[in-house]
């Protein structure tokens, strides 16, 4: 059950990666980003004004306050986007 679970949200990592134009490397260090974001609140303004200006969300994605589900989801997509990188270059 959890196998479905982790592939389909592969699956859904994989099409927003494509209908975004956004590199796995790129959704990886958003990942990261949101990991260290999650380690220190103080942070969240400065990832907030990253993600707007690199095109990855608007401001009415991120509200200007603290949102851990985004940070969580960003976060996991980051990690998904590595696994996925890693099976297309066969490692």
């Amino acid at each position: 059950m959890a196998d479905k679970r982790v592939e389909r949200a592969k699956e859904e990592t994989r099409k927003f990666l494509a209908e975004n134009n956004i590199s796995h490397q790129q959704m990886m260090r958003f990942g990261e980003m949101a990991d260290a974001t999650i380690k220190d609140k103080a942070l969240y303004p400065m990832f907030r004004e990253q993600m707007i200006a690199t095109g990855m969300a608007d401001e009415t994605d991120l509200p200007p306050k603290f949102n851990y589900a985004i940070l969580v989801t960003i976060s996991t997509m980051g990690k998904l986007a590595g696994q996925l990188a890693k099976a297309r270059i066969g490692v």
